[in-house]
């Protein structure tokens, strides 16, 4: 659920990442979700590195891995990416396999013991699995900034070509402003950032967008907050 949205501009130099505080949370199983105003959904990797969440925070991934600085984007990316994989492991073990005796994920395809129909069945289960968490990173390292989003089952992607990337519930109205203004990285930092806000702005007509906003530039310096400009003057 939620919004949270990265964008590149400057031409790579500078990177903007924009949430609201809407933290979704699972509920009692099979009736969704609740939703928890006034919390940050941000967490600092490195100096010059930083995710924003969409859907319930799962700060597993990101202590799972110590991420070094002076480390690549790409190196950023790949080591989220591995602790994405080997939390859903774990908890695909814990929630699905173990409950039915079976040690590991690893021991069960390897032995493959039971009837046919039941081994399909919880194939399919493993296979379904979703973590329900999606983040985006935005990382500076020597060769400008860099944005990825990394979501299950713990799948990386790059968006340095496009210069943004919305997640989400309200994504597909975000990205609505980025197509209407023909974004693109080479943008001033200052009209990436009102366009940003535009983009967030348009995706709280949905149910589980809050209205608060959080705003952070990521470049060469390291990490700042940036304090949201009044857009109704």
């Amino acid at each position: 659920m939620t919004i949270a949205i990265g964008l590149l501009c400057d031409g790579g130099k500078t990177a903007i990442m924009i949430s609201d505080r809407e933290i979704s949370q699972p509920a009692v199983p099979n009736l969704g979700y609740f939703y928890r105003n006034q919390a940050t959904k941000y967490r600092k990797i490195n100096k010059t590195s930083m995710a924003v969440f969409s859907g319930p925070i799962d700060s597993e991934v990101l202590n799972h891995h110590v991420i070094l600085d002076g480390i690549s984007a790409s190196e950023v990316a790949v080591n989220l990416s591995k602790s994405y994989i080997e939390i859903r492991k774990s908890k695909i073990e814990n929630f699905i396999l173990i409950p039915l005796g079976i040690e590991s994920l690893s021991k069960y395809l390897q032995e493959k013991t039971m009837q046919p129909t039941i081994s399909i069945e919880i194939l399919k289960q493993v296979q379904n699995y979703q973590l329900s968490c999606e983040f985006l990173i935005c990382s500076y390292d020597e060769s400008g900034t860099h944005l990825f989003h990394v979501a299950n089952p713990g799948s990386y992607f790059c968006y340095d070509e496009s210069g943004y990337r919305s997640i989400g519930i309200g994504a597909f109205i975000a990205d609505s402003a980025f197509a209407y203004h023909k974004y693109t990285r080479d943008i001033k930092y200052d009209d990436a950032i009102k366009i940003g806000i535009e983009a967030k702005k348009r995706s709280e007509i949905l149910l589980g967008v809050g209205i608060d906003t959080d705003i952070w530039k990521i470049d060469k310096s390291g990490i700042s907050e940036i304090i949201p400009p009044d857009t109704t003057k």
